[in-house]
Parts: C-alpha cells; structure tokens; sequence
C-alpha cells in the first residue's frame, strides 16, 4: 500500500482524468467512456494506491497480479488496455532496437502476449512462423515454431475483444455507478 492511501478516497480517484496511454481506435466508444472515467480508479486498485473494499475488488486486484484470469466486465477491459499498451510498447522496441534489445527479445516479447491473447501478437507470430536458431544466442539450437498455444489464449482473446457478459443489460453501464466493482 502506498502513503498516498490516505489522502485519496476511491470516489476521489474516480473523479480524477484518467490519460489513455495507447491507441484508442482498439476500444469501443463505451470502453473508451469508461477507461476515461475509471481509469486512475483502476490504476490505483492496481498500483495498490487505492485499498480493495469488496470481494470484487480483490478479485480484481488478483486479476492485476496474474493471480486469477479476467472475468468481470471491468478486469476484461483493464487486461485488454494493458495487454494494448504492452503491444505498442514490443511495437516500438521493434522499430527501433535502440534500448539494446535483440530480435530474440521482441519476439520472445511478442509471444508473451499472444499468450496472454492479445489479437495484433497473435498475428505477428502467425505472420513471422517458425524459426529456427542457428545454435548460439539465448535460445540455443531449438526449433522454435508458435511460441504460444493457440487454443489456449482463444478463451481469452474472445474476453478480451468482447465476446463477454456484464451486470448491465444492452446500452447500459457504470455511468451513474459510483462504485462500479461492487
């Protein structure tokens, strides 16, 4: 827990604006909405800023960690921003080389999220296919071919981009909800 738990309420970080780090055309305009309004709420839960006051937000928290896969409307929506914001990341590593990294490790970072089912670095891995090692490196003498399971990150992908249920009926959300992750 940080020292600034004190000093901020969670309806506090709700009001605060919240910066979307990434490129937004990924989002619905609804995800978009509630990224802006409970972003830095979502960020302090998960930066441990803000203390969990219900079941749900500790879950929520777990999700954040890795601890449980995402299954709320808002633990979905938070692992498809950070999986976005983690793809841009590998992308910019990618174009520029600059930090020191090799190929090895953006492709090693590329199948990380394909893993975690990120749509856009599942087809990177499927477009650059196997690869095999010449035998020195990190990755010696290995035939690595797609360094994730396909049907595994499937579930997940299908979450992530919106095949999901919510506590909401059709047009509705968290709007007038002060506290939406009961």
């Amino acid at each position: 827990m940080s020292d600034y738990s004190h000093q901020f309420s969670h309806s506090d970080f709700v009001r605060l604006p919240f910066d979307i780090q990434c490129d937004v055309s990924v989002f619905s305009t609804e995800e978009q909405e509630k990224l802006r309004k409970y972003g830095s709420w979502l960020h302090a839960l998960m930066q441990g800023h803000a203390a969990p006051t219900s079941q749900a937000q500790k879950a929520f928290v777990q999700c954040c960690h890795g601890k449980k896969s995402a299954e709320t409307e808002f633990e979905i929506l938070w692992v498809k921003y950070r999986l976005q914001v983690m793809f841009e990341r590998v992308q910019r590593m990618e174009k520029t080389l600059a930090d020191g990294r090799d190929y090895a490790d953006i492709r090693k970072e590329y199948a990380r999220l394909a893993r975690m089912g990120h749509a856009g670095a599942r087809a990177w891995m499927e477009k650059e296919g196997p690869w095999v090692n010449s035998g020195s490196g990190p990755m010696r003498g290995g035939l690595i071919s797609h360094a994730y399971d396909r049907d595994s990150t499937n579930t997940l992908a299908r979450r992530v981009h919106g095949s999901f249920g919510s506590k909401y009926g059709p047009g509705q959300g968290p709007a007038d909800d002060p506290n939406p992750i009961e």
